[in-house]
């Protein structure tokens, strides 16, 4: 789902096309990336925040490009403690890593903040 207009699209292709003398198929693909990669970061600020505050359904793409439909969060409150030892990496592996606590699964997951599709609720 884009949540950015054609006119936006085609105005940056142009652009694109006028200052990097390219053709106008990779313009627009280069465009588009540039586009998705900015949407991209603002849903993952605004999953961040919501996760912040309550669980959140979401889904995401894995390594294996399937797209993947969790719950998970990050208030401390909705994480178990007590005498069993949650699996799953607590660190993120690289800058572009979150690690969340996933609640249908009982585990701590990661996504890439670059392959987030869309915020279900």
């Amino acid at each position: 789902m884009n949540t950015y207009s054609k006119s936006e699209l085609f105005s940056l292709a142009n652009k694109i096309r006028k200052e990097q003398k390219v053709s106008q198929k990779d313009a627009y693909a280069l465009a588009k990336a540039q586009l998705e990669n900015v949407n991209n970061e603002n849903l993952h600020d605004k999953l961040y925040i919501m996760m912040k505050q309550r669980n959140v359904k979401f889904t995401f793409k894995n390594n294996k490009n399937n797209e993947i439909t969790t719950t998970g969060t990050l208030v401390e409150s909705h994480i178990p403690s007590g005498k069993r030892t949650i699996q799953g990496r607590k660190e993120p592996k690289d800058d572009m890593t979150q690690v969340f606590y996933d609640v249908r699964h009982g585990v701590y997951r990661s996504y890439n903040k670059n392959k987030l599709v869309r915020i279900v609720k």
